[in-house]
């Protein structure tokens, strides 16, 4: 069976902690504690129990590789945690390409990237219109980054996430394919992944 992970890619059902902010976003979280709470009633007892919804990895017919449901999902299901390293955010490369920026405004800036460990949501490609939320929430001590299906997405149907302005705003990241493909495909409101090749990292 093909694989699309790296040789020596290891497999995270919860984060693997490297970094942690010297100052938390304290304030950030007084702020907006309330919806933090709401969400971790709704998906808390996932979210400890490091399961994913029933997705595979297989070749995107938008392009490279991509994450697909083997099951219906209705609005709200749980699609899963991103998971991967927590680090101290680095500079937009391609190092980077499989990571997501903590929202939450701690110093240093945190990040979670799956580059080298973490789950099969790191193969969710990007969309304008994307069928699934990525929303964040602090529990256990750390940030979470975690996915959710935006409507009812069909059994086979690829999983998309809107990646952010900022995400396709740094010049790096445009330069991982050419800009004419980048504006005609944002200009049709339709699909695209960063990272080239599915087995590019």
């Amino acid at each position: 069976m093909e694989s699309f992970y790296p040789a020596d890619f290891e497999f995270l059902t919860q984060n693997r902690i490297l970094q942690r902010p010297l100052l938390e976003a304290r304030n950030y979280y007084e702020r907006n504690r309330s919806e933090f709470e709401r969400l971790l009633k709704k998906y808390g007892k996932l979210i400890h129990s490091g399961k994913t919804a029933d997705v595979e990895v297989r070749r995107s017919s938008v392009h490279g590789c991509g994450l697909f449901a083997e099951k219906t999902l209705s609005k709200g299901d749980w699609i899963g945690q991103y998971t991967g390293e927590q680090r101290w955010a680095l500079p937009f490369t391609k190092k980077t390409d499989y990571a997501w920026l903590v929202p939450a405004p701690t110093f240093p800036r945190l990040e979670i990237n799956a580059l080298k460990k973490g789950n099969a949501l790191r193969f969710a490609n990007h969309s304008f219109e994307p069928n699934a939320t990525a929303d964040h929430l602090f529990a256990d001590g750390h940030w979470i980054i975690f996915f959710y299906a935006a409507r009812t997405v069909e059994r086979g149907e690829e999983i998309f996430i809107d990646y952010g302005e900022t995400y396709w705003s740094s010049r790096q990241r445009e330069l991982h394919i050419p800009r004419e493909l980048f504006q005609n495909l944002k200009q049709k409101q339709t699909a695209l992944s960063p990272g080239g090749e599915c087995n590019k990292i």
